[in-house]
């Protein structure tokens, strides 16, 4: 088989793996946030306070708003229904009102920052003047959210996305610049957009590395990654035949440490999972936020699966990799079944991915609440009522778009003893 592949040779493929290990140690994928199961309402007292849970849920908000913006202008990738993408019963949760949904059918306006900067000086407070600079910030935001649950239109939206800018965490800063691609000139995004995303994307936090990274793949398609966030997958050898199980990781992770053979979520796994996939060739992708890199993983997959003999899998896909399971669902050379998979915290997209159900036993999608990695990807959080063939379980758990293939999360939630028992046969005798 062709495809532009080279012929499989063992010594290139150790040493990318001695690389790869390198870069997981070098990755520092942690986050800093706490994980939380009950959000701070933007209503509360604290809610506008510097501390991290209160900043998760203004990140939330700010990034809620500029995909409800992208939907209104029709930009490409913002494809899922305005209430999958911010699900009414999560905003009423979190303290917003449910009319902030209109945004995306307001028509497209765009803005300067010279504009915002002067709509965010009607709202300031001549009283906040003695406040300190971070405290004074966080008050004019809290002062252009209520503007915008007033009103919600695209203005008020936009001025809380540049007086989020400020804000004394870097996570909400992400947001406001994400939003602010919504709404700024269409000639090019601002540079004070630009560093700002860009500075997060190489952040060693996780949620802001990958909050800012995703918004920044959305503006700049060519953008040159850091190399701890993307990879050049190898040529793969032939195996034996095999019905096996196998972890496919989403955007940014190809290098992570949770999804292969001794990672922690693998290693969670591979006692309790059928025939789970453990030699060091197993399949991955570059990791790219790019529709093009998840089409080439589809057909990688396949190639994957043809040099090992596999006629079907299951399958654990994370963020973007269920989407390239989707993808190849619907290729149909070679054949390739799939038994039990299970979606985790997978960004919503029908326009674009939509599974042959027919080449499924079972698909089980588990998700947290506003997942903010799926916000910046401007995805639906939930798939859509007539995708029946999908059993959703939503996590009590917001906005940790990781905790989906957290081993803790598995075992505090029971989640195995949930998943369907319908599996790829064992190979034949």
């Amino acid at each position: 088989m062709s495809n532009g592949y080279r012929r499989y040779v063992p010594s290139p493929l150790i040493l990318f793996f001695l690389s790869w290990l390198v870069g997981v140690i070098g990755s520092g994928a942690e986050t800093s946030y706490p994980s939380i199961s009950e959000p701070v309402r933007l209503t509360d007292d604290n809610a506008f306070s510097n501390s991290r849970t209160a900043a998760l849920s203004r990140a939330a908000a700010v990034l809620v708003v500029g995909d409800l913006m992208c939907i209104a202008n029709k930009e490409e990738f913002c494809d899922a229904p305005a209430k999958s993408v911010a699900p009414p019963e999560d905003l009423a949760q979190l303290g917003l009102k449910v009319n902030l949904l209109e945004l995306a059918e307001k028509e497209p306006q765009r803005f300067s920052l010279g504009e915002l900067r002067e709509q965010l000086a009607e709202l300031r407070d001549p009283a906040s003047a003695q406040l300190a600079e971070s405290e004074q910030a966080l008050r004019l935001q809290s002062h252009a959210l209520s503007q915008l649950q007033g009103a919600p239109t695209r203005k008020n939206a936009a001025t809380l996305s540049y007086a989020a800018l400020n804000d004394p965490d870097m996570l909400v800063q992400i947001a406001g610049a994400c939003a602010l691609s919504h709404v700024l000139p269409n000639s090019s995004p601002a540079q004070e957009v630009i560093m700002k995303l860009d500075a997060g994307a190489r952040e060693s936090d996780e949620l802001r590395r990958d909050v800012a990274a995703t918004c920044l793949a959305r503006l700049q398609p060519k953008y040159d990654w850091p190399q701890n966030l993307v990879a050049q997958p190898p040529d793969w050898g032939d195996g034996p035949p095999a019905h096996t199980s196998l972890v496919v990781h989403g955007t940014w992770a190809a290098k992570g440490g949770w999804w292969h053979p001794g990672g922690d979520f693998y290693n969670y796994l591979a006692p309790l999972v059928h025939d789970l996939y453990s030699d060091p060739d197993t399949f991955f992708w570059s990791g790219k936020w790019d529709g093009a890199e998840r089409e080439l993983a589809a057909q990688q997959l396949l190639y994957w699966a043809s040099k090992k003999n596999a006629q079907c899998l299951n399958v654990f896909a994370h963020s973007h990799g269920g989407n390239i399971i989707f993808l190849a669902s619907r290729i149909n050379r070679p054949t390739l079944a799939f038994g039990r998979t299970v979606l985790l915290s997978v960004p919503v997209h029908p326009r674009y991915y939509v599974p042959d159900f027919s080449r499924f036993q079972s698909l089980i999608a588990i998700r947290v609440h506003l997942d903010l990695v799926v916000l910046a990807d401007g995805g639906g959080q939930s798939f859509p009522e007539s995708n029946i063939s999908i059993e959703e379980k939503v996590l009590p758990i917001w906005y940790n778009h990781s905790a989906s293939h957290s081993p803790d999360t598995w075992k505090l939630y029971n989640l195995m003893a949930g998943l369907s028992s319908k599996l790829c046969p064992p190979p034949s005798k």
